[in-house]
C-alpha cells in the first residue's frame, strides 16, 4: 500500500506490467542492461546493495528514492523483490546545503548593494524554480510595503516599489510576520482569509506566496518572499532555506550598506581632506600608511606608491629622521596620541619646517583601527619665533659684549635702580637699590665726583640728555672708567619723573688710549731717531696725515697744511715716478690683510734737491664676514739716497767688469783670428814645401816646424777654451753616444804617444755601464784626452791605465799612472788657470798649465767633477765623474777590455774635384795657399780678394750662365765681411754652398756663419784633408743646400 500511495497508482494499475514504467526514460536501458545480463551469466550485479535513483509517479513527477532489490525462489521461478523508500526531503536538505554555500561565497565577495541583491534573488529563483523572489522592507506604521528588488521570470510585470500593506495582509496576519512567524499561502484566489484581497494578488499574477521574516533586536528588518504565478504545496525544505538564507543576506546587505555608507564618507572626507590647507594622511593599526591628500603630493612631487608605508622617510631631513622614527613608533606601539616637529622636503628641495600630530581611531572595544594623521607647515611662525628670539639673544649680547648696564633714578622717591650686569665695574650688586644720588655720588672717584653732579643738576633744570665719563669705585682700591648715557622720562605707571640711562665700561678703551699715547711717543721718538716718517690715509674720508718727521723729510714746515685727497699725486714726487707713485697706493689699498708693499721713488724737495726714499704701505682692516675690509693705509718712509748712491756705484762697477770682460773676450777672439790666420799659411806652406823637396834631413826639420805649430795651435785652443769658459759663452751640446765606443777612440789617439814613451795603456770596465749616455762627447773627449795625455807626458816608465765605472747615474773614469808623482803643495794649485806644479815642470816637460783648469770647469758643467790623488814619485790617480743622463731604459753592457794598440790609419783615398770655386779671403797667400790645394785635386779656382769684389765676380758669373759650385769664403775681412757678404749673395739668389773660413772658433761664431746664408765652416788654419772633404762631400750632393 506504501509503494501504491508513493507512486499514485493502484494495484490493479501495476500488476503485469513492466517495472520500467516506475523509471523515468534515462533508466530503462540501464535496468535491461542489468536484468540481461543476470539472466545470461546468473551474476547479479545490483542485488543485495542499495542505489539511490529517480522513480516516475503516475502523474509524471519523479522524486528521489531509494532502491534495495532482493531475489527469491518459488515453485523453482526466479523471483525479485524490491524496496523503495522515499529520500526527496533528505537530497533537497542536501542540495539546499550546497546552494547556501554557493550563496554564501558568493555574498563574501566585494559587491555593491544592487549586486548583492540582484544576485541573490535571481539565484533563488532559478534554485527553486518559483516565478518571483521579492526583498521587502515594511514600515508597519506607514503600513507600506516596500518591494526594493525583485527577479521574476520573462514575461511577468515588474512589481518593485511600495504597495500599502493591508491590501494583502490583514493585520492579524502582520502580527506573526512581526514577530518572526513564515506567512505561507498556497492559494491567493481561495483562501478564506484574503478573500477580499484576491483580486490584488491577481493584478500582480501571485497564485501562491511565501513571506520568511528578518527578525533583529526585536525588529522587523526585512522580508524574504518568493511566489508563483500558480498555487502550490509550500514543502518544509523550502521554508528551512529561506529562513536559513534571510539573515546572512541581511547581514550582507547591512554590511554593504556600512561599506556604502563608509566609502561616501571618505570621498566626503577626502574631498575635504584635499582640499585642505594641511597635509593629511591615515595609516592602518600598525603604522603602514596607505593615504594622502592631494596636498601633500603636491609639496613633495611624490606618489603613493613612493611614500605608501614608511616611503615618508625619504622627504625628511637626515638629521632628525631617527629622533622622528623613534617618537612616532613609540606612538604606534602605545596607542599615544603623536606630536612632533620636523622639516620636510618639497619638490623643489627646500625644507619647511612642520608641526605634525595623529591620533588613534577606536572601535567600540577601543581597539585602534586606523591612524588619522596631519601636517600644519610653521616655518613662518617658527622663522617668526627664531627672529624674536635671535633679537633678544642679540640685545643681551650686544648688552654683555659692550659691557653696557641699565639703570634708572626714581627722581621723586630719590631712588636708584642698577641692573645685574652693573655689579661687573662697580661695587652694587645685582638689582641693588641705592640710597639715592648722594650715596651714588660717593661711588664715584672723588676727582670726578663735582663734575658728575653738576652736570646731573643740568640735566635737571634744562632736560637735555646726561653724558659724561667717569670712573667708579669697583672694590676698595679699583676704580673703573664708564661712560654712562641717560635722558628724562615719565613713568607710566605713576607718572614719576625718573632718568633712565645705560653705563658703558671703558676701562680698557681708557687704558689703551693710555698705552697708544705712550707707544706714539715712543715711535715718534724711534722715528725721529731712526730717520723715517709715517703717513696715514683714511680711505673712507680719503684724507692724508703726514707725521712731523715725515714733513721735515719731506722739507716741509710743520705747520704745513695737507689738503691732500687719496689718490692724487702730491707736487714733491718726482715727475718721472708719480704715475709708479700714484699705482702703488691703489695696489697697497687693495692687497690682502696682512700683506705689505714698498715703492722706491724720488722726491723733490722745496730747496730743489732730489733724494730717494722707499714708501711701505699696509692696509688696515675693520668689519666682520663680507662686511670686512680696509679703511686705512698705514706708510712709512724711508731716506734711501745714501742706499741708492751704493748701489749705483756697485751697478756702474759691475758694468764696468762686464765691459772689461767682453774686452778681454773680443780681444782673445781677435788675437786668435790674427795668430791663426798666419798660421794657415805657415802649415800650408810647410805642406807644399814637403811635397817639392826630397831630402831626408830637410824633411825633419820641417817636421819639427809642423809639430811646432801643431803645439801654438794647442796653446791657442786651450787660450779660447778658457775665455770662452770664463764668458759664459762655452755652450754644452749634449747627445745621446756610446760611451764604450768614445773610449775606444780616446785610447786610439793616444796609442801612438803611449807607444812613443814605452808605456802601456789599458782600459778596464768595473761592472756593466749604459750602453749610452746623454752628454757632450766632444768635451767629454776633450777632458779624458787632457788627462791620458798629461799621464803619458809626465811618466817616463810603467804604465797608463784607466778604471771606468757606473754607479747612481754617475760614470766614472779613473786614470792611474806610474809617473813622477804630485806634492800636496802642488795639488792646491793644480787647477788654476796658467798654473803647472811648479816652474820645474814647466820647463821640463812643457805645457801652458789651463787643460786641468779646462778640464775641470767642462767636468762641473757636465754634472760632475775631477779629483786628485798622488805622492811624489808614486804615480797619481785622476778620477772623473759626470753625469750620465736619463738611463732608465738604456741597456747596461759589459764591453771587454782594450788593451791591444790601434792599428795604423787607413790611407784615405784621393779625393778629385771637378767643380768651379770661387777662394775670397783678403790675405794674398791663404788665397794662394786655398787654390793650390784645390787645383792640385782638380778643381778650377778663381779669386776675390774681398766682399764686394766676391759679389761682382758672382753677378758676373750668373749672368754669363757659369755659376760657381761653391765659394770659400773668409768671414774677417776689409770693407765687407763675410758675414754681410753671404747675405748679401743669398739675395742675389746665389743658392750653391758658401764654406766659411774663420779663425774665431767660439760656438756663437758657428752659429752666426750658419744664420747669415753659408751651410758649413772651417776654422783656420786649413786642414788640406778636411778642406777636401768638405767640398768633395757638398759639390757631389743632389739636395738644394739652401
Amino acid at each position: 500500500t506504501a509503494a501504491l500511495d508513493l507512486f499514485g497508482y493502484e494495484l490493479e494499475e501495476l500488476q503485469a506490467q513492466n517495472v520500467n514504467m516506475l523509471m523515468p526514460d534515462p533508466w530503462h536501458s540501464e535496468h535491461d542492461s542489468y536484468l540481461n545480463a543476470y539472466l545470461k551469466t546468473g551474476q547479479a550485479k545490483i542485488i543485495g546493495s542499495k542505489r539511490e535513483v529517480l522513480g516516475l509517479r503516475k502523474d509524471g513527477s519523479t522524486f528521489a528514492m531509494e532502491l534495495a532489490v532482493s531475489e527469491a525462489f518459488m515453485r523453482g521461478e526466479i523471483l525479485f523483490v524490491g524496496t523503495v523508500r522515499d529520500i526527496s526531503e533528505r537530497k533537497q536538505r542536501e542540495l539546499n546545503l550546497a546552494f547556501i554555500d554557493e550563496l554564501q561565497l558568493l555574498l563574501g565577495a566585494p559587491l555593491l548593494i544592487e549586486e548583492i541583491m540582484q544576485q541573490t534573488c535571481a539565484r533563488i529563483t532559478d534554485f527553486l524554480g518559483v516565478s518571483r523572489c521579492l526583498l521587502i522592507e515594511l514600515d508597519t506604521e506607514a503600513e507600506i510595503a516596500d518591494v526594493v528588488y525583485e527577479a521574476h521570470e520573462s514575461g511577468l510585470s515588474d512589481i518593485s516599489g511600495r504597495h500599502t500593506i493591508t491590501n494583502f495582509l490583514e493585520e492579524q496576519e502582520q502580527e506573526p510576520l512581526l514577530a518572526g512567524q513564515p506567512i505561507l499561502i498556497g492559494d491567493t484566489q481561495n483562501h478564506h482569509r484574503i478573500s477580499k484581497r484576491t483580486k490584488n494578488f491577481a493584478a500582480l499574477d501571485i497564485g501562491s506566496i511565501l513571506l520568511i521574516p528578518f527578525v533583529s533586536e526585536k525588529r522587523l528588518k526585512f522580508v524574504l518572499t518568493i511566489c508563483n504565478q500558480q498555487p502550490c504545496q509550500w514543502q518544509a525544505v523550502e521554508i528551512d532555506l529561506l529562513q536559513e538564507l534571510a539573515p546572512r543576506i541581511f547581514v550582507r546587505l547591512e554590511r554593504a550598506r556600512a561599506e556604502a555608507a563608509l566609502r561616501e564618507s571618505e570621498s566626503r572626507f577626502r574631498d575635504l581632506a584635499d582640499n585642505m590647507s594641511q597635509f593629511a594622511w591615515m595609516a592602518d593599526e600598525k603604522g603602514f600608511i596607505f593615504w594622502y591628500n592631494q596636498r601633500w603630493f603636491e609639496y613633495t612631487g611624490t606618489t603613493l606608491e613612493e611614500m605608501q608605508g614608511w616611503g615618508w622617510m625619504k622627504v625628511h631631513h637626515p638629521e632628525h629622521l631617527d629622533r622622528v622614527v623613534k617618537r612616532i613608533q613609540y606612538s604606534w606601539d602605545t596607542g599615544e596620541i603623536w606630536e612632533d616637529t620636523f622639516p620636510i622636503r618639497s619638490k623643489e628641495g627646500e625644507f619647511r619646517w612642520f608641526l605634525s600630530r595623529a591620533v588613534p581611531i577606536r572601535d567600540a572595544s577601543g581597539k585602534i583601527l586606523r591612524w588619522f594623521g596631519t601636517n600644519t607647515d610653521i616655518t613662518s611662525t617658527r622663522e617668526q619665533e627664531q627672529r624674536v628670539r635671535a633679537s633678544e639673544a642679540r640685545l643681551r649680547l650686544a648688552m654683555q659684549a659692550a659691557n653696557l648696564s641699565l639703570w634708572q633714578w626714581d627722581i621723586d622717591k630719590d631712588k636708584i635702580y642698577w641692573s645685574h650686569d652693573s655689579h661687573e665695574f662697580s661695587s652694587m650688586e645685582p638689582r641693588q637699590v641705592v640710597g639715592g644720588l648722594q650715596h651714588f655720588l660717593n661711588l664715584v672717584h672723588r676727582n670726578d665726583r663735582e663734575a658728575i653732579e653738576q652736570s646731573l643738576r643740568s640735566c635737571l633744570s634744562n632736560g637735555k640728555p646726561f653724558h659724561a665719563e667717569f670712573r667708579t669705585r669697583k672694590s676698595e682700591h679699583a676704580y673703573a672708567w664708564v661712560l654712562s648715557t641717560a635722558y628724562l622720562t615719565t613713568d607710566s605707571t605713576d607718572n614719576s619723573t625718573v632718568m633712565v640711562g645705560v653705563n658703558l665700561d671703558i676701562t680698557e678703551r681708557k687704558k689703551s688710549e693710555l698705552e697708544i699715547k705712550l707707544s706714539e711717543e715712543r715711535l715718534r721718538n724711534a722715528a725721529e731717531s731712526a730717520g723715517f716718517g709715517m703717513l696715514h690715509i683714511n680711505l673712507l674720508e680719503e684724507t692724508t696725515a703726514f707725521s712731523p718727521e715725515m714733513k721735515r723729510m719731506l722739507g716741509l714746515p710743520e705747520n704745513a697744511d695737507n689738503n691732500l685727497k687719496f689718490g692724487e699725486v702730491p707736487d714733491w714726487i718726482h715727475p718721472k715716478d708719480r704715475s709708479a707713485y700714484q699705482k702703488h697706493l691703489q695696489e697697497s689699498a687693495a692687497l690682502p690683510e696682512g700683506k705689505n708693499q714698498s715703492l722706491d721713488h724720488r722726491i723733490i724737495r722745496p730747496d730743489g734737491e732730489t733724494r730717494w726714499v722707499r714708501l711701505h704701505a699696509r692696509p688696515v682692516f675693520t668689519g666682520k664676514g663680507s662686511r670686512r675690509k680696509a679703511t686705512q693705509l698705514i706708510g712709512t718712509l724711508l731716506d734711501i739716497t745714501s742706499q741708492r748712491q751704493f748701489e749705483q756705484s756697485l751697478k756702474e762697477a759691475r758694468q764696468m767688469a762686464e765691459a772689461a770682460n767682453e774686452s778681454k773676450s773680443a780681444f782673445l777672439a781677435n788675437m786668435s783670428h790674427e795668430i791663426r790666420t798666419p798660421m794657415t799659411a805657415i802649415m800650408g806652406y810647410i805642406d807644399l814645401i814637403d811635397e817639392l823637396i826630397d831630402h831626408k834631413i830637410a824633411t825633419t826639420y820641417l817636421s819639427t816646424v809642423r809639430r811646432n805649430g801643431e803645439f801654438l795651435l794647442d796653446i791657442i785652443n786651450d787660450i779660447l777654451d778658457l775665455s770662452k769658459i770664463e764668458a759664459g759663452k762655452l755652450d754644452i751640446i749634449r747627445d745621446r753616444f756610446s760611451p764604450h765606443q768614445l773610449l775606444e777612440d780616446v785610447c786610439s789617439i793616444m796609442d801612438v804617444r803611449a807607444a812613443e814613451n814605452r808605456l802601456e795603456l789599458d782600459i778596464f770596465y768595473d761592472g756593466k755601464i749604459p750602453a749610452e749616455i746623454e752628454s757632450d762627447p766632444k768635451r767629454l773627449k776633450q777632458i779624458l784626452i787632457n788627462l791620458v795625455g798629461n799621464a803619458i807626458k809626465f811618466t817616463m816608465k810603467g804604465s797608463v791605465k784607466i778604471f771606468v765605472s757606473c754607479n747612481d747615474q754617475q760614470l766614472q773614469f779613473i786614470i792611474v799612472d806610474t809617473g813622477i808623482g804630485i806634492t800636496t803643495r802642488q795639488q792646491k794649485r793644480l787647477f788654476r788657470p796658467f798654473s803647472q806644479g811648479d816652474h820645474t815642470v814647466n820647463r821640463e816637460f812643457g805645457g801652458t798649465g789651463l787643460g786641468l783648469a779646462i778640464s775641470q770647469r767642462l767636468a762641473n758643467m757636465l754634472g760632475g767633477e775631477i779629483c786628485v790623488e798622488s805622492e811624489k814619485d808614486k804615480g797619481s790617480k785622476f778620477t772623473v765623474t759626470i753625469a750620465t743622463g736619463d738611463i732608465s731604459e738604456v741597456k747596461m753592457i759589459q764591453p771587454r777590455a782594450s788593451t791591444e794598440p790601434s792599428q795604423e790609419p787607413k790611407k784615405e783615398e784621393e779625393i778629385v774635384l771637378n767643380c768651379r770655386v770661387l777662394v775670397v779671403d783678403d790675405r794674398r797667400e791663404i788665397r794662394f795657399l786655398s787654390k793650390r790645394f784645390l787645383t792640385l785635386a782638380g778643381a778650377s779656382v778663381a779669386e776675390a780678394v774681398d766682399g764686394e769684389q766676391a759679389i761682382v765676380v758672382v753677378t758676373e758669373s750668373m749672368q754669363e750662365n757659369q755659376p760657381f759650385d761653391l765659394i770659400l769664403l773668409d768671414m774677417q775681412m776689409p770693407k765687407l765681411d763675410g758675414y754681410e757678404t753671404a747675405r748679401q749673395l743669398r739675395k742675389l739668389g746665389f743658392t750653391a754652398p758658401i764654406i766659411a773660413l774663420t779663425a774665431d772658433a767660439m760656438q756663437g761664431d758657428m752659429n752666426r756663419c750658419i744664420e747669415c746664408g753659408c751651410n758649413d765652416y772651417l776654422s783656420k788654419p786649413i786642414d788640406k784633408t778636411l778642406l777636401l772633404q768638405t767640398i768633395n762631400r757638398y759639390v757631389n750632393s743632389d739636395t738644394d743646400l739652401v
